[in-house]
């Protein structure tokens, strides 16, 4: 038993040394990537910079644009599924209050 707790150990060990290298090499790549990028930079930083603000400004208004997009369409089919509420109603099959979203026979039930 003792050979197999020292050979789980070791092997614990080996996995954890893995482990701390691998964080290293990614400390190190990251260092070196960075360095380089700014050392390559075609523009200045204030130029980055600029570009960076404008790319997030536009970025920015498309997440709006797209918000506001498919707010309409969920007023879109809310209106068709009100609709089609109506059309079952008026043929008789179920009754519901469309202001609480129920049907009227659980409705006076809370009530």
């Amino acid at each position: 038993m003792r050979l197999l707790d020292y050979y789980n150990e070791k092997k614990e060990r080996e996995r954890r040394q893995k482990k701390i290298d691998t964080a290293k090499k990614l400390a190190i790549g990251s260092v070196i990537g960075a360095i380089t990028g700014i050392i390559l930079a075609p523009k200045s930083g204030k130029e980055t910079r600029h570009h960076i603000a404008n790319k997030t400004k536009e970025v920015a208004e498309q997440a709006k644009n797209t918000l506001k997009d498919s707010i309409g369409s969920f007023k879109e089919v809310e209106e068709k599924v009100k609709d089609r509420v109506r059309e079952f109603k008026d043929r008789d099959m179920f009754e519901i209050d469309l202001e609480d979203n129920k049907p009227i026979e659980e409705a006076e039930k809370d009530e």
